[in-house]
């Protein structure tokens, strides 16, 4: 809906970690999208887990893997 798609590209993948590459002039808004998508992913879940504890997401910025975390 935010007509990102051609902008943001999911790259790997490793357990609970996601690499992005996105352009930087769209950055700020995909990565709260990628965000909230990832804290929310329980409550969307066919088993429609609820919990009390909080998912937590850590993301970092960087023009490598490197220097994003």
């Amino acid at each position: 809906k935010a007509g990102l798609l051609e902008r943001v590209h999911l790259v790997l993948q490793v357990h609970d970690e996601l690499v992005y590459e996105i352009e930087e002039e769209v950055l700020k808004p995909a990565g709260q999208i990628i965000t909230e998508a990832m804290q929310g992913v329980l409550l969307r879940s066919y088993l429609r887990y609820k919990t009390e504890v909080p998912l937590l997401v850590h993301s970092g910025f960087g023009p490598n893997l490197g220097e994003a975390k």
